[in-house]
């Protein structure tokens, strides 16, 4: 398995939002930092357990519980007018699907369609904001608008990864018949996408707390 270079993009990610976040005391956007910490330590146990021949499955369905209940936090905060619905229905959905599938696989795989739905559910949700964004009266200057960031880097990761995984088969076949690592590949440049657009988002965030209490 080769290194992951979402690794670094997550690293580098981190360091942003330790340094614009944490400075300018941005309150609830600070546990961005948290996430991404937990996301780049499961990352790095879950390569290492890979180059080991170990399997990492628990560690990944953890990560994803952990990882649905963070955005739905985020959703929450970001887009309030529209979250009573989608978050009840996203949470029991959610849940069933978690629970049906560990206990059908007696917790000895990857919650699959899970992480399917979650993805998919990601992706509604993004699409929303933008539905938000363009009902707005009042002019936004998206350039410097942090949620945006936040929301387009999601977007365009779930729309990537979540296709990656419906074809999942037919990824694996052509990495196995031809050597080439597509879904690696298609994982790490989502990734790479993600990010750059939380570190801006990030750095918006930073700008405008340090001009409202300037």
């Amino acid at each position: 398995m080769p290194f992951p270079p979402s690794i670094v993009f997550e690293f580098v990610c981190l360091l942003a939002g330790v340094w614009w976040l944490l400075r300018a005391r941005t309150g609830w956007w600070q546990l961005f930092c948290v996430f991404i910490l937990y996301t780049l330590l499961t990352e790095i146990t879950g390569f290492w357990m890979g180059k080991n021949k170990m399997a990492n499955h628990d560690l990944y369905n953890i990560y994803l519980y952990i990882k649905f209940i963070f955005t739905i936090f985020v959703f929450t905060k970001l887009i309030p007018a529209y979250t009573t619905y989608w978050k009840w229905t996203g949470l029991v959905i959610f849940h069933a699907l978690f629970a049906i599938e560990l206990t059908n696989y007696k917790f000895s795989a990857y919650a699959f369609y899970t992480n399917v739905f979650c993805g998919t559910w990601i992706i509604i949700w993004c699409c929303i904001y933008f539905f938000s964004l363009m009902k707005q009266k009042e002019y936004v200057v998206i350039k410097g608008l942090a949620p945006f960031w936040i929301f387009t880097g999601l977007l365009f990761f779930y729309l990537c990864t979540t296709t990656a995984s419906i074809f999942f088969k037919q990824l694996t076949f052509i990495n196995r018949n031809y050597g080439i690592f597509l879904r690696f590949i298609i994982f790490n440049a989502a990734s790479l996408i993600l990010y750059a657009a939380w570190t801006y988002a990030f750095l918006c965030k930073f700008r405008k707390t340090i001009s409202s209490s300037a």
